[in-house]
């Protein structure tokens, strides 16, 4: 593993940390709020979509050269916002 490997390692494994530590406190205060996404197999809680808007904004925030795939919310991402066909750097 070469340095920037180690440091997008050690930044995933942070924010994988805080982003449980958030989701046990929302958990304690909140009702969990289940709906379907395309069917009813396929279902998304709020808690889902919070933690996701948390690790997007972390992870944009200091790669914004990189994407994301994400399950629970819009599909693609990236800092500029744009489709499919940038020349993004990194998926996460």
């Amino acid at each position: 593993m070469n340095d920037e490997e180690r440091e997008m390692y050690e930044f995933a494994k942070d924010l994988t940390h805080s982003a449980g530590s958030k989701l046990r406190l929302e958990r304690q205060h909140s009702v969990i709020t289940v709906r379907e996404k395309t069917s009813q197999m396929d279902l998304v809680t709020e808690h889902d979509l919070l933690i996701e808007k948390l690790l997007v904004k972390a992870i944009l925030g200091k790669y914004p050269g990189h994407g994301i795939w994400n399950n629970a919310g819009e599909g693609f991402l990236s800092a500029e916002k744009t489709i499919m066909d940038h020349p993004v750097v990194s998926y996460w």
